[in-house]
């Protein structure tokens, strides 16, 4: 009998982020793919599948070859929620198990600015950049041409975070405890801005194109689990409904909290 003692004490935590991943995915990436007419026999990997629930909800919309992959701890609470063991994959930050071409849409979400992170911390290692330049070729090297790799995170030139606390001032640490968003330099590298996204992928690839996805009924969700944002979740969803709709060089600006985008593999 496999021993959970070690994830006990998070059960809370990855119940919440479970329910969180089936709300973000129903309300969110369903109906994008559909938009994108996507055929249900595409092949979808969700990078960084935390507890699962992502997976799940996409093969219980039709998208039956839907995979996971994330670290070997997730891999006990994927056994605790009776996830198939078929789609379900353990990486260790050194490749991905997948032959070339082995995907048609990649989801990427919250993942790609702890590459090159030191531990579960925002202190990076030295040579950060490299790491993440590899984790985009090792994703574009398993995405079809002509398939789409959608990263999200915090935009680095925003002050405002409200996924992490990464403040380096003990005041405003401590601020994000109460309120849900911290706030930090624009210069801090462990966040990252729609151009670094760009370069990386530039760096590593000469065949990629990027596009802006809208955030309106994505970042909501953020608001739902603080009590301080919460009433001001109507103005802000106003706020970013205007902002899906400004023209481009806005939406990279510090005016957008968040860096949502799409990397599209050319077919040449």
């Amino acid at each position: 009998m496999e021993d959970y003692s070690d994830i006990k004490q998070d059960t809370e935590f990855l119940k919440q982020e479970d329910d969180a991943s089936v709300a973000r995915f129903n309300r969110y990436f369903v109906p994008l793919l559909r938009s994108w007419q996507v055929s249900l026999d595409k092949r979808i990997l969700c990078l960084g599948c935390g507890g699962g629930a992502d997976v799940d909800t996409l093969k219980a919309s039709g998208f039956k070859e839907t995979y996971g992959v994330d670290f070997r701890w997730r891999s006990k609470w994927w056994e605790m929620r009776n996830r198939d063991p078929r789609y379900m994959f353990v990486v260790d930050g050194n490749g991905l198990p997948f032959t070339d071409y082995s995907f048609d849409i990649i989801i990427s979400l919250g993942v790609i600015e702890h590459v090159g992170a030191i531990d579960s911390s925002a202190e990076l290692h030295s040579d950060y950049r490299e790491r993440r330049k590899y984790f985009i070729a090792e994703t574009l090297r398993v995405l079809r041409k002509g398939g789409n790799l959608i990263i999200a995170c915090p935009n680095r030139l925003c002050l405002f975070d409200f996924q992490h606390n990464i403040s380096r001032i003990k005041f405003f640490s401590q601020l994000a405890e109460k309120t849900g968003f911290s706030i930090h330099s624009p210069f801090d590298n462990f966040l990252l801005s729609y151009r670094d996204i760009l370069e990386y992928a530039q760096d590593v690839s000469s065949g990629v194109e990027m596009s802006l996805l809208p955030i309106s009924n994505y970042l909501g969700f953020a608001f739902r689990n603080s009590a301080f944002l919460r009433p001001m979740s109507k103005i802000f969803k106003i706020y970013l409904a205007i902002l899906d709709k400004a023209p481009n060089f806005i939406r990279k600006s510090f005016f957008n909290p968040y860096m949502f985008c799409v990397l599209t593999k050319n077919k040449e």
